[in-house]
Order: C-alpha cells, then sequence, then structure tokens
C-alpha cells in the first residue's frame, strides 16, 4: 500500500504565497523540490520560495530545455499518441530521470514534490514511472494522471498568461495537450510495456538499477 502524502506532483510553485510555502513545508513536511521546469520557464516565472529555506533541497532538473524552440530550430517529427510522446521525451531525458529517482530514494528526501508548468505531461509522465515502478495497478495509475482532467482548462488558462508562446506550443500538439484524459496515461503504458516490457524494464533502460527501486519502495510503500 502506498504512503500517504509522501510525494506530491504539482503544476508550477511559482505563485506560492508565504502562508502557502508554510502549507507545503510545515504541514506536509516537504524537504525536496524538483523543477522540471525548462530554464527559461525558471527564469521567467521564478522559483518556489520554499528554496530559500535552509530546510528544503531544491533541484533544477529540467525534463526538457527546448520547449519554445521553433521548428526551424529543432525539427520534431509529427506527434499524434501523446502517451507514446511522454515515453520518447522521458527517454531522450533519461539520464535526468535517473538523476531524480535516485534523488526520491535516498533516505530522508522524502516529503518531496515536483512540478512542471501545469503538472500534468512532464509531471504527469514520471508520476506513472514512480507508480509503476511501486507495482501500483494500471488502471490507479490511470486515474491518478487523470484526476487532473477536470481542472486542466484552470490551469492551462493560468500557465498561459505567464507567457504567450505556450498557445503556440500548444498548437503543435495533440488536442489531448489541453487535457489530461485517461487514455493518454493509458498509452504510455503500453508503449513502455511494447518497447521495454514492463516499467521496471523500461527504467533500467535509462540506467535506474533495482537498488533506487528498492530505495522507493522502502520509502513509498507500507
Amino acid at each position: 500500500m502506498l504512503r500517504w502524502r509522501r510525494l506530491f506532483r504539482s503544476d508550477s510553485l511559482h505563485r506560492m504565497t508565504d502562508a502557502d510555502v508554510e502549507i507545503l513545508t510545515d504541514e506536509l513536511g516537504v524537504r525536496t523540490v524538483v523543477d522540471l521546469r525548462t530554464t527559461r520557464e525558471r527564469v521567467e516565472c521564478g522559483p518556489v520560495a520554499a528554496e530559500e529555506l535552509p530546510s528544503v533541497s531544491a533541484h533544477h532538473v529540467p525534463l526538457v530545455d527546448q520547449l519554445f524552440a521553433r521548428e526551424e530550430e529543432a525539427p520534431r517529427p509529427s506527434l499524434d499518441d501523446l502517451g507514446a510522446g511522454y515515453v520518447a521525451m522521458l527517454t531522450r531525458a533519461g539520464e535526468q530521470v535517473a538523476g531524480i529517482l535516485r534523488l526520491l530514494a535516498e533516505p530522508g528526501a522524502l516529503p518531496a514534490v515536483f512540478y512542471c508548468a501545469a503538472g500534468k505531461d512532464r509531471t504527469g509522465a514520471l508520476a506513472g514511472v514512480v507508480l509503476g515502478l511501486l507495482g501500483v495497478d494500471d488502471d490507479d495509475v490511470v486515474a491518478d494522471y487523470a484526476l487532473t482532467d477536470p481542472v486542466a482548462a484552470a490551469i492551462l488558462e493560468r500557465v498561459g498568461a505567464d507567457t504567450v508562446d505556450y498557445e503556440e506550443l500548444w498548437g503543435r500538439l495533440p488536442a489531448d495537450a489541453r487535457r489530461a484524459p485517461a487514455h493518454v496515461m493509458t498509452n504510455m503504458l503500453a508503449a513502455i510495456r511494447r518497447n521495454h516490457g514492463s516499467v521496471e524494464g523500461f527504467a533500467e533502460s535509462l540506467g535506474v538499477g533495482p537498488d533506487v527501486v528498492a530505495g522507493l519502495r522502502k520509502a513509498l510503500l507500507t
């Protein structure tokens, strides 16, 4: 069984007030903050204020760092399946993903929060891998991802206010990119198993050994 309130996924935390930070660190006890946003997003929008606290270990680990690159700068293949796109993203960022998993498996790292701009793509894909490594049933992994769907429009409206370039980005992605429908995570897990046999096999391909998986399970399972 999963341990409660040990690992959180979130949209961007840069808007947090002092009261919000107090809830994050005092009530939730967060010790580790992992920012998955690009360098540009972090510079333009800012970090989370909790990073300044001595009790918090802060890490900026961008899963992608060319989010806003124009097509002529960084040509992209056609992307019709967002779930398969998640797998491609995680694979390209294999070193970063492996580093985050090792970090979360370290004794004393939890409770932790990882976040990106909307809390559903970079963050949602990473959460799917973590839950898969913990042995969580696929239906529950999919349901966790889909919890964001009813609030996705409101989150993306807030994200879009940060920079107009997000609209240009979403125009290059499937319509699913504006939501978090269950089939996206279903497709991601299916692609992982099709290509690697299991979530553990996928993690191993990224350089994550069984010791890290064991550490995550020790920290996050009862």
